[in-house]
């Protein structure tokens, strides 16, 4: 089993059985109000939800005592091999926490265009309910997210495009502007 340290004293590991009860506490507590509790059959398809995508996985941030802190599930598509971060959860009001699971993320899937929370999950509809979720969108957004539309996130890094064989301006500075 492959571990990541990730400094603050956590580190991140494959999701393994023993965590079920944690990460479906961790999930029920992002729930929409109203939304049923998380059955324990629920959390199971939301873990193989990445069945249809190469490499897909859950990951869970543990703290140094053990205590499991986040979870997220990542793969790529097979088609156009985007990177899907399909859902994560961690304790909200911590945005730190899920900034390091966006970052270890990225990290794993590589350099080529993310999408996150574009579709919808056994355990939520598709897109981030931002009002309940705020610690998780602005972590998105520090991560370099952007917002595609209210609810779901877009993260495309710029280096990944070929440069351009010629120069397309020079910026000289004058007294008023540039």
């Amino acid at each position: 089993m492959a571990v990541t340290s990730v400094g603050m004293g956590v580190r991140v590991r494959r999701f393994d059985g023993a965590d079920r009860s944690a990460v479906g506490e961790l999930v029920h507590a992002d729930l929409l109000p109203g939304r049923p509790a998380a059955a324990p059959l629920l959390l199971g398809l939301a873990l193989q939800a990445g069945a249809g995508l190469d490499g897909a996985c859950c990951e869970v941030l543990v703290s140094a005592d053990g205590a499991i802190l986040g979870a997220v599930s990542y793969g790529v598509r097979s088609g156009d091999g985007a990177g899907m971060l399909l859902w994560l959860h961690c304790l909200e009001d911590e945005q730190s926490l899920a900034e390091v699971l966006i970052r270890h993320t990225l990290a794993q899937l590589g350099r080529r265009t993310v999408h996150a929370f574009a579709g919808s999950t056994v355990l939520a509809p598709a897109g981030l309910p931002v009002r309940n979720r705020l610690g998780t969108r602005r972590a998105l957004e520090a991560c370099g997210f952007s917002g595609t539309d209210r609810w779901r996130y877009l993260h495309h890094r710029l280096d990944t495009l070929s440069p351009r064989p010629y120069a397309i301006a020079d910026l000289t500075p004058c007294p008023d502007c540039w």
